[in-house]
Parts: structure tokens; C-alpha cells; sequence
């Protein structure tokens, strides 16, 4: 598959309703039970990339660790992405465009679609 020509999106995208925790990652000194969580709700999945949906605004370059809410989901599955893009979303929202560190698996991205509400 190829990517669009503004290299924005590359592969199929599927909507997602997933609850999910994100921090911004440790900072330098940080003891991890410091470590601050926020919600977001996954909104678009890829191998590559992933939609969020946030409460908090953040500067594409952003990098952030990710923990999707279901039951089936692997702890030892660290996502890390990068945030791309941001825009408004509803109700005082933001709509975060996010890129993955590293693909996902077909085994991980199995078990989002198929926990997705």
C-alpha cells in the first residue's frame, strides 16, 4: 500500500472506541510512581499510527507512552508514539494524530479491533 502524497497516512486506518492511559513519559529525576496518567480515547488505529482523542493540549514532537483499557491487552506491550498533529475536537477536546515508535503487530492491532466498543 502506498502512502498519500503529503506522507501523512500510510496503510488502512479502522475506527476505534478504546479507553486508553498516556503520560508524556519520565522525566529526568522522576521516581515512576510520580508518573502522571491521563485518559484518552483511541479513535483510529493503524500499524503505524493511532487517533486519540485528549483533554489536554500537547505540541506535535510529543512523545508518549500509551496504555489501552482492556482486559486482553499484554502489559509487556509498550506503545510509544509520537504526536504529529493537533486540532480541535468536540467539546474542548483535541484530536491528536499520532505516529507509533515502532508498527504494531497483527497480533496487537487483532486485539484493539476486536475490544473496540
Amino acid at each position: 500500500m502506498e502512502c498519500l502524497a503529503d506522507k501523512r497516512r500510510c496503510g488502512v486506518r479502522y475506527l476505534c472506541h478504546i479507553k486508553a492511559l498516556y503520560n508524556q513519559g519520565q522525566d529526568a529525576g522522576q521516581e515512576r510512581h510520580e508518573e502522571t496518567w491521563n485518559m484518552a480515547r483511541i479513535i483510529d488505529v493503524s500499524a503505524r499510527g493511532i487517533g486519540l482523542t485528549l483533554q489536554r493540549h500537547l505540541i506535535p514532537g510529543t512523545m508518549l507512552s500509551l496504555a489501552p483499557l482492556i482486559q486482553s491487552w499484554n502489559p509487556e506491550w509498550v506503545l510509544t508514539v509520537r504526536v504529529t498533529n493537533l486540532r480541535p475536537g468536540p467539546k474542548h477536546s483535541w484530536r491528536a494524530g499520532c505516529e507509533f515508535t515502532q508498527p504494531l503487530t497483527e497480533s496487537q492491532l487483532r486485539v484493539l479491533l476486536q475490544n473496540s466498543r
